[in-house]
């Protein structure tokens, strides 16, 4: 019997801001798109450090519950699209709705 996976409609993967001023930090969440942007998440996913060398920063996932909210509909936001088409992560159903560009 196969496991029962949430319907979560109304659930985007995105970015929320951690770091000090001038030194940017953002946690990769799983978020209700219904709530506030300071809303409280339903997962942390991982951290992006856009400051660290290297074309797309630091990045660090947690890459099995990356694909476990993909799989069950969550949108993602035009910029951890990006970050995930650059990981490998990104479907390619959600390739040309997310604005991702060529290059």
């Amino acid at each position: 019997m196969e496991a029962r996976k949430e319907i979560s409609l109304a659930v985007t993967i995105r970015l929320k801001r951690v770091g000090k001023k001038n030194q940017p930090s953002y946690r990769v969440i799983a978020i209700d798109a219904r709530l506030k942007r300071g809303g409280r998440e339903k997962e942390v996913l991982g951290m992006y450090n856009p400051l660290a060398k290297g074309k797309h920063g630091s990045v660090v996932l947690e890459r099995e519950r990356v694909k476990y909210w993909l799989d069950c509909g969550a949108q993602v936001s035009d910029t951890m699209a990006g970050i995930l088409k650059a990981q490998g992560l990104l479907p390619k159903r959600l390739e040309r709705h997310a604005g991702v560009r060529n290059g």
